[in-house]
């Protein structure tokens, strides 16, 4: 998981940028709204400017989501996996050798 850090930070920083820049995008729209002369521009640019905060807001800046980790810790508990079996086997072997 260390290594990814960097790569969590920068995804961090570049959805933190995105958001600021649409957040300053949403007020410039929104005080251009109290202007009546380019109302139907800026009413029109508002869903669009609002459905992409909230769609930026919803990206995991994680590289892995849960079921690749999921998957990571079962592949790290195959030889742990296979070493207890092969124990078991051995004790088994061993007793009924005895």
């Amino acid at each position: 998981m260390l290594p990814s850090r960097g790569v969590h930070e920068r995804l961090h920083a570049a959805k933190l940028e995105e958001l600021t820049r649409v957040r300053a995008e949403i007020e410039c729209a929104r005080a251009a709204l109290v202007d009546t002369r380019n109302k139907g521009a800026e009413i029109a640019r508002m869903p669009a400017l609002l459905a992409w905060e909230a769609r930026v807001e919803r990206v995991s800046v994680w590289p892995f989501d849960a079921a690749t980790l999921v998957r990571f810790a079962l592949f790290l508990l195959i030889p742990l996996g296979s070493w207890l079996g092969g124990a078991l086997v051995e004790r088994a072997v061993d007793s009924v050798l005895r």
